[in-house]
C-alpha cells in the first residue's frame, strides 16, 4: 500500500475518531468501514481496529471519568455481557467472503438506526425486562451453539454432518439474539392489535432469506458459491433484516410507539422483570419439552443415517407448516383472554 493511501487512512480514522469521541463512542465501526473501503485484508482489519478501539475508548473513558461522568450501574451490564462474548467470538474465525457480508449487514444497520433519532430527554417509562430476556438467554445459546460439533459428536452423530453442522451453527449463532429480541417484538405488536405488521414481517423475510441463499448458496451477483455456510450467512442477515424491519414498524405507527420500548433500555423494572419470569418460566419449560422432544427424535433419526435425517427434517417442516394455523388462534385467543383478564371482566374470559 502506498504512503498517500496510508497518510489518507490514517487522516479518515482520525477524524472518525474526533467525531465518535464527541458523543462518547470508540470508533471501531468507523475504522471498520474505512479500511473495508480500501480493501484492507480481513487480518489486518480486525487487530488494528481493535488496537484503535481500545485506545480511544481509554481516553473517553478517561476524560468522562475525570468529568464525572462515569456510571459504574450503566457500564457494568455491559461489562459482563462483553467479557463472555469477546471469548466466544476470539475463538471464531471467518474466511474474507464470510467476514465481508457480516461486517457490511452491521453497519448497513448502524446506519439504518439514525433514520429514528430519539432525544433521550422525551422518552417515558419503558418496560424494557423481555428484552433484556431476549439478549440474556440468546448469549447463552450462543455459546451452546459454537460447542455444536463437539455436541452432535457426543451424541454419537456421523463425523462428517457434525463437522457441516457445527461450522453451519459457528455462523447461525450470530442470529440468535436478533431472532429472539425479533420473537418479542413480534408478541409485542400482535398483543397490541398490530398482528398484521407480523404477518408483513414474515413475508419480508422469507423473500429476503430466499434471495439471500440464492446469492451465498449458489454464488451469484459475484458471490462466492459457499453452500451450507451460505445458508448460515442468509438466515444471520434476515434475522437482523427482521427485528430491524420490526423497530422501524414499531417507530412509525402511533399506537406502538408511544410505549417507548427502545427509551431507557438500560433502567430495568426489576418487580416486573420477577412477574415476568414466576409466569413465562413454567411456559418456557413446556416449550422446552416439546422442542426437546423433536429435537431427540432428530438425534435418533441421524444414528440411522443421513438420508433418514434429511427425510425427517422434510416431515418435522410440513407438520410445523400444519401446526401455525391452530398455534395463531391459540394465540389470537390469549390476547384476547389476556385483555379481559387485565380490565376484570370474567364474563367475557368465559369464566
Amino acid at each position: 500500500m502506498d504512503p498517500t493511501t496510508i497518510a489518507l487512512i490514517a487522516g479518515l480514522m482520525l477524524l472518525g475518531a474526533a467525531l465518535y469521541t464527541s458523543v462518547g463512542h470508540a470508533g471501531a465501526s468507523a475504522y471498520l468501514a474505512i479500511m473495508a473501503l480500501f480493501s484492507v485484508a480481513p487480518e489486518t482489519m480486525r487487530p488494528t481496529a481493535l488496537v484503535l478501539n481500545v485506545v480511544v475508548a481509554s481516553i473517553a473513558s478517561w476524560r468522562y471519568a475525570r468529568a464525572g461522568q462515569f456510571d459504574l450501574k450503566l457500564v457494568l451490564p455491559f461489562i459482563v455481557g462483553a467479557l463472555p462474548m469477546a471469548f466466544v467470538g476470539g475463538g471464531i474465525s471467518l474466511p474474507p467472503e464470510t467476514y465481508r457480508p457480516l461486517l457490511g449487514g452491521v453497519l448497513l444497520l448502524a446506519a439504518l438506526r439514525l433514520l429514528w433519532p430519539s432525544p433521550l430527554e422525551r422518552q417515558g417509562r419503558i418496560a424494557p425486562p423481555p428484552l433484556w430476556l431476549a439478549v440474556g438467554f440468546g448469549l447463552v445459546a450462543m455459546g451452546l451453539a459454537a460447542q455444536g460439533e463437539a455436541i452432535l459428536l457426543l451424541a454419537g452423530q456421523d463425523a462428517q454432518v457434525s463437522r457441516l453442522a457445527g461450522d453451519f451453527l459457528a455462523i447461525l449463532l450470530w442470529a440468535t439474539v436478533p431472532n429472539l429480541m425479533a420473537g418479542v417484538l413480534r408478541t409485542f405488536v400482535s398483543a397490541l392489535g398490530r398482528p398484521v405488521f407480523a404477518m408483513a414481517i414474515t413475508a419480508m423475510a422469507i423473500v429476503v432469506n430466499a434471495f439471500g441463499n440464492w446469492i451465498f448458496v449458489f454464488g451469484n451477483l459475484g458471490a462466492p458459491a459457499l453452500g451450507l455456510d451460505g445458508s448460515a450467512i442468509s438466515s444471520v442477515i434476515t434475522a437482523c433484516a427482521m427485528l430491524a424491519a420490526y423497530a422501524l414498524a414499531i417507530r412509525a405507527d402511533r399506537r406502538l410507539r408511544r410505549y417507548h420500548l427502545f427509551g431507557r433500555w438500560w433502567r430495568g423494572e426489576w418487580q416486573r422483570l420477577r412477574d415476568l419470569l414466576r409466569i413465562g418460566t413454567p411456559i418456557a419449560l413446556i416449550v422446552m419439552a416439546e422442542a426437546g422432544l423433536f429435537s431427540s427424535a432428530a438425534f435418533l433419526m441421524g444414528l440411522i443415517g443421513q438420508a433418514e435425517l434429511a427425510g425427517h427434517t422434510v416431515a418435522l417442516q410440513v407438520a410445523s407448516l400444519a401446526f401455525q394455523i391452530p398455534f395463531g388462534i391459540g394465540q389470537a385467543a390469549t390476547i384476547r383472554v389476556g385483555y379481559h383478564h387485565g380490565a376484570g371482566n370474567a364474563r367475557a374470559m368465559g369464566a
